[in-house]
């Protein structure tokens, strides 16, 4: 054999040894099936606010090689994070920026700058995962020309839709004009108590779709408060008030509060809150005198009739809010158990024994007429009672037994009346033929109101 023909067999046999070296390296049969997920596939967003999405790389199937090179563990980075539109910047915020890890979570800020306007957008974010080959006999990385071998890169995305919205409250006072738009800060006008109060929550951009729920927090808010001669009850607002876009309600008390509105679209939840101030009268007083103070019950002739009464003065006087003309009044509420025995011995109760009514004429619900209050001046009201029983020559005894309580009101123009002031007095006496009043008492000695928001049912 010729010495060529040596050196050619050579040669052959080693390419075929270094071909099948190099052969039992190489992928064969690439399975790779990966997914990227995020924690919220759906997003809100207020102007200038940002939220942050988790980004989460996974691997159902790894790439395979015959059985003849093993996969190691997933590298990742994240390649790319792209808004379909301008307005939203994107950050990563995880600090591995795009080098290779294995950490398979990465984090990316979205912020709807200043000037985005109120839209929908669709965010796509990419990563890309590769493995290292690694050697079959002994699991070492395969190395070819001084660089590690890899399965890979391959790529994996998602995208998310995200609404940037603006939730507008609105509000209107009194009934008088449009709705004005509420600030976002707490420097915003502020109501009068009893004043009538509507809100409206809208959504920029135009979205029909959505849900809302109001809490009001402060002020005591009713939805309305109506007393006539025969009946006054409060109506609360009820879940399905608060659950309206629209709500119409009147603070009972001062002070300040908070209003928000809980919008939800698409099974996104959103809040806004705005506050207000709501003024009330002050230097608020309220006071009952005995007259005269040493002896207010007592036997008196009136219009040729003998009766025996208590009688008292009854005061109030406060100073309206900054526009809070309206009107002052007392509502007055009595209960007794007066009874009485006549000569022949037959006993009876007075009329409304043991019931708590309405202390007023036939056609108001004020005890007195109410008295003008403009704005931001001090006023006083003032009115007289005296409750009593006619004594007649049949009567053998007389036995009275009275509590009233009488409420100091405001009523703001246009709005419902409310309660400042409140006070309890009351007041028994005793009538016998021939002796005439044996015993009396009234109490307190000195009634004087306290600072109430409760208001007088019937």
């Amino acid at each position: 054999m010729s010495k060529l023909r040596m050196f050619c067999i050579l040669v052959s046999v080693l390419v075929m040894l270094f071909t099948n070296l190099l052969c039992s390296d190489t992928i064969l049969n690439d399975g790779f099936v990966g997914a990227l997920k995020v924690d919220e596939s759906f997003a809100l967003l207020f102007r200038t606010e940002s939220q942050t999405f988790s980004l989460t790389g996974e691997c159902s199937k790894k790439p395979l090689n015959n059985g003849e090179i093993k996969p190691g563990d997933a590298e990742w980075k994240l390649s790319s994070f792209l808004s379909d539109k301008s307005g939203i910047t994107l950050t990563q915020t995880d600090n591995l920026g795009s080098n290779w890890s294995t950490t398979n979570t990465r984090s990316v800020k979205a912020l709807a700058t200043s000037v985005a306007a109120f839209d929908d957008y669709k965010l796509t974010f990419t990563m890309q995962v590769r493995f290292p080959k690694l050697k079959k006999s002994d699991n070492t990385p395969i190395i070819i020309n001084g660089q590690q071998q890899y399965f890979g890169p391959y790529t994996c995305s998602t995208t998310v839709d995200l609404k940037v919205i603006n939730i507008i409250i609105k509000r209107r006072v009194a009934g008088q004009g449009d709705f004005i738009k509420i600030s976002d800060t707490q420097n915003v006008s502020s109501v009068i108590v009893g004043q009538k109060i509507e809100l409206k929550v809208e959504v920029e951009p135009s979205v029909t779709e959505f849900t809302n729920i109001w809490t009001i927090s402060g002020g005591k808010p009713i939805k309305d408060y109506q007393p006539t001669t025969q009946k006054a009850e409060v109506i609360n607002l009820t879940n399905t008030d608060y659950g309206q876009k629209t709500i119409t309600y009147y603070h009972t008390a001062g002070g300040s509060t908070s209003v928000k509105a809980k919008v939800t679209i698409k099974g996104k939840n959103k809040e806004k809150t705005v506050g207000y101030g709501i003024l009330r009268p002050i230097n608020i007083e309220e006071k009952v005198e005995w007259d005269p103070p040493n002896g207010p019950i007592n036997l008196i002739i009136e219009e040729g009739i003998v009766e025996m009464i208590c009688q008292v003065d009854i005061n109030g006087a406060c100073k309206s809010p900054v526009g809070g003309q309206g009107a002052i009044g007392f509502i007055q509420k009595v209960h007794h158990k007066s009874t009485y025995k006549i000569v022949n011995g037959t006993t009876g109760n007075y009329p409304n024994y043991d019931v708590w009514r309405l202390d007023a004429g036939e056609n108001s619900f004020l005890y007195d007429d109410p008295v003008i209050i403009q704005s931001n001046v001090t006023k006083t009201v003032s009115t007289h009672d005296s409750p009593g029983a006619p004594v007649s020559t049949t009567h053998q005894e007389i036995h009275l037994i009275y509590e009233f309580k009488t409420y100091f009101m405001y009523k703001p123009t246009s709005g419902i009346w409310v309660t400042l002031a409140s006070v309890d007095w009351n007041f028994e006496c005793k009538y016998e033929k021939g002796k005439g009043i044996t015993a009396k008492e009234w109490n307190p000695k000195n009634p004087v109101g306290t600072d109430s928001t409760e208001l007088p049912t019937w």
